[in-house]
């Protein structure tokens, strides 16, 4: 017999807009050969290429609202990437493989990309600099065996549903002219989903089974305001919003297989919700930027200047200094982010397995690398009033964070349930680490993210950081708030009427292999672990150079008020448990663990 395959790859890319890719397999009839597999994969990028010169590479405009840039004016950002694959196997399906037989749908989703408004050019661009950037991702891949489909493999028999997310959006306006205001705002909404299921009543044989869903995840939302000495108001937002679910369920009563893995795991490697606004800066940073929109302006000039001789009007114009028209500087940003990472596995109830091997059944959400930061500075001169505006007499600045995080996993076995095995694993994870990258030093991107006043901490090592710097003549007000909130709960647990019976002696230990690619480790024969750990590091206040850290300033006869708060909330539920009424067995040891470590 031969390698049946039924393919489905559609893959749609738009420079921006809204790409949708949709794969989708069915399958309801005999399929019989060596190896078979059955796949649906669809791949959806929405973003802007550029060339080594900068310039915007082949342009494809999607057909919603686009990335908008009216020169120099203002720039709109919309980017909405759409992608789902399914594999179904129906009622009267029929699959039998000598060797394998590969079930799987793979969701690729990547939205990337920079909106960006520089220099002082444009009929808006005379009193404010102002970019945004909304990007969307629906992902979503699921495997689900009917009941009454038969599906036997001579040896392993996978059942995979994976997502691969990528959301990488930034927004940022810097003004180089007189413009009194600059506001950038970044919004990213995230619907991730992945399930394989096995309904009741299927037919299922293999020598190893899997039935997994499993989701990759990379976030970074980001947002940047600043502007130079002329600048009077900025604000800067940066808003993420996460659904992330994986489900893996397995309600079909199988015999005579060798051995059974149920996992679902959601895994993230980088969380990132950062705003950043800077009022009248004067940082080596802003001198760059000052130096590149006079370029900009310049090329602009000519263009309005072609505009004037033909028109007698247009290129004539100056803005009007709007340096000395306020006495007030104002800076504030805000970091928002709200997170829901689940991950369900389940043997559901009543279900019945008889295996050579092992069976597992395991839950696990990671979100790593977590990085919620807000961060306002408004500078003056504050020792002397000059008549270009350089000293304000009265600043307010606010760095305000709020961030909430739940993560859910459960894996559990179904009352009624029934597992005869070698050995028996139900665990859960929901993990919390610290990603700190500071002490990398190996390329220059690593070397350059550190020549910053914080030398790279707050990027590269804190969990949470708000800092609200002011300085001015008469009053300087400066506070930061960072409120962060991490809910975990992690359960593993064998329900009511349940009968577990472990024919491997001894009591040493052993190991699975997850769909994540990681391995977890088990203590017993039947081991029942719920782990919860957490690990971050918060600072609210102004932290770097120089030392000390003046994040408040006045001038000789002012007055200076700065304050900061942060309240980081942990809480949640470790459960690793055995319900009244079920039944345990096992010719080796017995583990059921909760662990926070």
């Amino acid at each position: 017999a031969g390698d049946p395959t039924l393919a489905a790859p559609p893959f749609n890319k738009v420079q921006s807009g809204k790409p949708d890719a949709i794969a989708s397999v069915s399958v309801d009839g005999l399929l019989r050969g060596r190896n078979l597999s059955v796949t649906a994969r669809s791949e959806a990028v929405s973003g802007w290429d550029f060339d080594a010169n900068g310039d915007i590479v082949d342009p494809v405009l999607g057909t919603g609202a686009t990335l908008l840039g009216l020169a120099g004016t203002v720039t709109l950002g919309y980017l909405d990437a759409t992608s789902h694959a399914s594999v179904d196997i129906g009622a009267q399906a029929a699959l039998r493989a000598s060797e394998d037989i590969t079930l799987k749908a793979e969701a690729i989703d990547k939205v990337e990309t920079s909106a960006s408004n520089l220099g002082s050019g444009g009929p808006v661009n005379k009193y404010a600099g102002l970019a945004s950037v909304y990007g969307a991702m629906d992902s979503e891949a699921s495997v689900a065996i009917a009941g009454g489909a038969s599906v036997r493999a001579g040896d392993a028999l996978a059942i995979q549903a994976r997502t691969d997310n990528t959301m990488d959006i930034s927004a940022k306006s810097i003004t180089t002219g007189e413009q009194p205001f600059v506001a950038t705002i970044a919004w990213s909404d995230i619907d991730v989903d992945s399930s394989a299921t096995v309904a009741a009543g299927a037919d299922i044989a293999g020598n190893a089974i899997e039935i997994s869903a499993a989701n990759k995840n990379s976030f970074s939302t980001a947002a940047t305001a600043m502007s130079n000495p002329n600048g009077k108001v900025g604000v800067a937002g940066a808003v993420s919003l996460q659904d992330v679910n994986a489900t893996a369920t397995n309600a079909a009563s199988m015999s005579g297989i060798g051995s059974l893995l149920i996992d679902a795991d959601t895994t993230t490697s980088k969380n990132a919700t950062t705003a950043s606004v800077g009022v009248a800066s004067q940082g080596m940073a802003m001198k760059m930027y000052q130096v590149a929109g006079d370029a900009m302006d310049a090329i602009g000039g000519k263009v309005t200047g072609a505009m004037r001789d033909t028109s007698g009007q247009i290129g004539d114009q100056k803005p009007a200094s709007h340096a000395s028209d306020s006495p007030f500087r104002l800076g504030g940003a805000l970091a928002y982010t709200d997170a829901q990472h689940d991950a369900t596995a389940e043997l559901s109830d009543a279900t019945s397995i008889t295996a050579t091997g092992n069976v597992t059944v395991h839950a696990g959400v990671i979100d790593g690398a977590i990085r919620s930061h807000a961060n306002s500075a408004v500078d003056s001169d504050t020792q002397q009033k000059n008549e270009d505006g350089s000293m304000s007499n009265v600043s307010m600045s606010a760095g305000v964070n709020w961030a909430n995080y739940r993560h859910n996993a459960s894996a559990r076995v179904g009352t009624g349930a029934a597992i005869d095995a070698a050995r028996i694993a139900v665990g859960s994870e929901t993990r919390v680490p610290v990603n700190i990258t500071w002490t990398d030093f190996s390329s220059l991107d690593q070397i350059l993210g550190k020549l910053n006043s914080t030398l790279g901490v707050a990027d590269e090592v804190l969990t949470s950081y708000t800092s609200a710097k002011s300085k001015a003549g008469d009053l300087a007000i400066g506070g930061a708030v960072n409120y962060h909130q991490v809910t975990n709960n992690s359960s593993a647990w064998i329900d009511g009427d349940a009968r577990l019976t472990a024919r491997a002696t001894g009591d040493d230990a052993w190991s699975t292999a997850l769909a994540s690619g990681r391995t977890v480790n088990w203590a017993q024969s039947v081991d029942v672990a719920a782990i919860n750990e957490v690990r971050a590091v918060h600072v609210a206040g102004s932290i770097g150079l120089p030392i000390p850290v003046v994040a408040v300033e006045s001038g000789q006869d002012g007055a200076a008020v700065g304050g900061a708060f942060t309240d980081t909330i942990y809480s949640g539920k470790t459960v690793a448990g055995i319900a009244a009424g079920a039944n345990v067995a096992t010719a080796g040891g017995l583990s059921v663990r909760a662990e926070s470590p």
